[in-house]
């Protein structure tokens, strides 16, 4: 077999330094002259398999879809990559001994698409919203009452006795039963969504998400 570099290792060496210097340069080179100055705005159109039935409480969103609606919501609590849920627009969940009452603290500082606060009313409206207390409401003529109907949501908080403000950002959540994993129920598989109140008691719920993702729905 012929060589292909002659005069010893220290050549070998030489040679090899010499033409890693070269490609480092051509790359470095061209890497630069390539970049494109980062611009603001600007479409992104993804297609998805499944259909928006709507953004209120009663409105099951699945799969793709669902994955659509959380850029345009963010959940009170979230699942980590092993699989515990730890507060997320919440700064904290605490709970009792018997594990029948849960204390809910927001996160100060966050705000909903429509400039409202994100604090302890409008956590309790959405879980009142969840086990459809406001749908109640709107049967019996009591406010508040939302537009929406019962879903899936009811199974999730059934076990919700009372639901009390107990500061500016702490509501207390009080069970039937005791529930260690309740921030599970909280989460509801990524579909408990942080909703606006203006969203919420709004005659246009399922069509006009407001929500404190990193996306807004301006048009469908």
């Amino acid at each position: 077999m012929k060589s292909i570099f002659t005069g010893g290792r220290r050549k070998v060496v030489a040679v090899m330094a010499i033409a890693l210097v070269a490609s480092l340069t051509q790359v470095s080179s061209s890497g630069a002259a390539g970049a494109d100055t980062p611009k603001r705005g600007g479409n992104i159109t993804v297609g998805i398999f499944d259909s928006f039935p709507g953004y209120c409480m009663a409105d099951n969103l699945a799969n793709s879809s669902l994955m659509g609606a959380r850029t345009i919501y963010e959940t009170w609590v979230e699942q980590r990559a092993d699989g515990k849920i730890v507060p997320y627009l919440l700064k904290s969940f605490e709970h009792s001994a018997d594990n029948k009452t849960w204390l809910l603290t927001v996160r100060d500082g966050i705000k909903f698409h429509d400039g409202t606060p994100v604090d302890a009313d409008a956590l309790l409206i959405n879980l009142q919203a969840l086990r459809g207390a406001l749908y109640i409401n709107g049967l019996i003529g009591k406010t508040p009452k939302s537009t929406g109907k019962l879903g899936t949501a009811v199974g999730f908080t059934a076990n919700i006795q009372d639901v009390v403000k107990t500061g500016a950002m702490s509501v207390q959540i009080t069970l039937f039963q005791p529930e260690s994993d309740y921030p599970e129920s909280l989460y509801a598989s990524g579909r408990f969504f942080a909703r606006a109140p203006s969203q919420i008691l709004g005659a246009d719920c399922s069509t006009k998400p407001v929500g404190t993702g990193a996306f807004k729905l301006v048009t469908t």
